[in-house]
């Protein structure tokens, strides 16, 4: 038998924080690993990132490998992801081509209809990094909420597009965080609800505590969300700031 060639990871020392949650304590001894800019935590990723492509560079065959992938990715003609299906029947989805940079927003009538392109990330967002995460339309296919944020960002804002005008409504939803509890429009199709968070700065210690299922109408002018299920708004509730109050519909 061959013996396996031992490799030199980099290593890093471990910095652990304890947080409780309902009354149990939680050590997180590598959360530090989440701050970006430390020195440290740089210099680790740099090293990580020499071992891989030294080890990666004298795979036996790799450039048999890489000419395989790129007769497969020649013959993809690009991938589809967000889903969603209103009452009526039409179809909503995100689309990407080889030559995207980012995904685009397409729909169909049903099945059976042709596709139409809705919309793309105009530049005011796409230059500052932006890219879109995910679609929400509404049950009848009159609004699709559409979730932007940075490449490695957790908190997103909402854009609106109205279907008929191909525009995009007023309000811009800042601050939320629909991978809890999505994007749930109401049934009179005037707005949505999502989830808010007040503390979006990543090494604040209050950092995704408090949250609020908000409601937003994206038509008005002047953003006036109502805060719907809170530790605030419902303090007859046992919900402690950990708890994530989302609501669905």
């Amino acid at each position: 038998c061959t013996k396996s060639k031992q490799y030199k990871y980099p290593m890093i020392s471990s910095q652990p924080i304890f947080d409780t949650y309902h009354g149990q304590t939680i050590e997180d001894p590598y959360r530090h690993l989440e701050d970006l800019e430390d020195s440290s935590v740089i210099s680790w990723l740099q090293t990580q990132e020499t071992l891989a492509k030294e080890t990666l560079n004298h795979l036996s065959g790799r450039g048999k490998l890489i000419e395989e992938q790129q007769t497969l990715d020649a013959n993809n003609k690009g991938n589809i992801r967000s889903i969603k299906k209103t009452s009526k029947g039409q179809y909503f989805y995100l689309k990407k081509e080889l030559t995207d940079t980012d995904w685009k927003l397409y729909m169909r009538e049903n099945l059976n209809s042709p596709e139409k392109f809705l919309y793309t990330l105009a530049p005011i967002y796409s230059e500052k990094g932006y890219r879109i995460r995910g679609i929400a339309p509404d049950n009848i296919g009159s609004k699709v909420a559409i979730r932007i944020s940075k490449s490695g960002e957790e908190i997103s804002q909402i854009i609106t597009l109205d279907i008929r005008t191909k525009k995009l409504l007023p309000e811009i939803v800042e601050n939320v965080n629909p991978s809890y509890g999505g994007i749930h429009w109401h049934p009179d199709h005037s707005g949505f609800i999502t989830m808010y968070f007040p503390f979006t700065d990543h090494k604040d210690p209050n950092y995704s505590l408090e949250s609020k299922a908000m409601y937003y109408n994206p038509n008005q002018q002047t953003p006036t969300p109502i805060d719907v299920f809170s530790m605030a708004s419902a303090p007859e509730t046992t919900m402690n700031p950990e708890d994530f109050p989302y609501i669905i519909m």
